[in-house]
């Protein structure tokens, strides 16, 4: 049987995910709908945990450097802008708890410092007390203008139209 579907290129999905899919207010949208299990699926390498910038992740020193030179003003490589679209008990039933990924990964060294306390407190509690309109304000205070997941090849980006 034929498939009812229009044949489109490999590369559609991935060209309107790379390039054309990268506004905020898309974005925020978007973010608030995927449930906790979506968020190490998200095709990026974070460079921070903060928008401030504090707290730096990149797996590598040079790294770090790139992300400062190249990705700054991407959403898509600070944790924080995934974190605050999540209703926090779903997410700290899926990912935390002791011995967890998050809480190791993570949260330890967050709690480790009054500046990591105050930004799980302001962070955890985001997604109640903002529209969406109030986040994308909240990201572009930061000068973040995108958000722009990267390219990879561990699986084929798809789309449902």
């Amino acid at each position: 049987m034929r498939s009812a579907s229009p044949a489109t290129s490999r590369t559609y999905a991935r060209q309107l995910v790379l390039s054309e899919l990268t506004d905020l207010t898309y974005a925020v949208t978007n973010l608030r709908t995927l449930s906790p299990w979506w968020f190490v699926k998200t095709n990026t390498m974070f460079c921070w945990i903060d928008f401030n910038t504090t707290f730096e992740v990149a797996h590598t020193v040079a790294r770090q450097a790139r992300c400062e030179a190249k990705y700054k003003a991407n959403a898509a490589v600070y944790i924080e802008s995934m974190l605050r679209q999540q209703v926090w008990a779903d997410f700290v039933s899926a990912w935390g708890g002791s011995g967890s990924m998050w809480n190791v990964t993570y949260q330890e060294a967050l709690d480790a410092t009054p500046t990591g306390r105050r930004w799980l407190q302001q962070t955890t509690t985001a997604r109640s007390i903002t529209s969406v309109a109030q986040e994308v304000a909240y990201w572009r205070s930061f000068q973040v203008d995108r958000f722009q997941l990267q390219w990879q090849n561990h699986w084929q980006t798809g789309i449902s139209e």
